[in-house]
């Protein structure tokens, strides 16, 4: 930006002001980077996908849930009636 002059001799570097006024053309505030804008969308696509696994995780897991209990009373159903006259999924044993 031309603000700081750089000047390199036997002794060392120095910097000295070149143009104070320049200072304030720098702009205030924290601009956001091309690397930071595609850094957050990478992790809000991921943070997506994770929900998305999760509902899918949840959803198989209430799917065998059912499966599982459909086979118990199909399983129940398919033994009948017990040999003293009482309905398997009956509760009043």
């Amino acid at each position: 930006m031309g603000i700081i002059d750089i000047v390199e001799g036997t002794f060392g570097t120095r910097l000295s002001i070149k143009n104070h006024v320049a200072i304030e053309q720098i702009p205030k505030g924290i601009q956001e980077s091309h690397l930071d804008k595609e850094l957050k969308a990478f992790q809000t696509t991921r943070k997506d996908r994770s929900k998305e696994m999760e509902i899918e995780s949840f959803k198989a897991k209430q799917e065998e849930k059912k499966r599982t209990l459909f086979a118990e009373i199909e399983k129940k159903l398919k033994g009948g009636i017990d040999k003293k006259g009482e309905n398997p999924l009956s509760t009043n044993k």
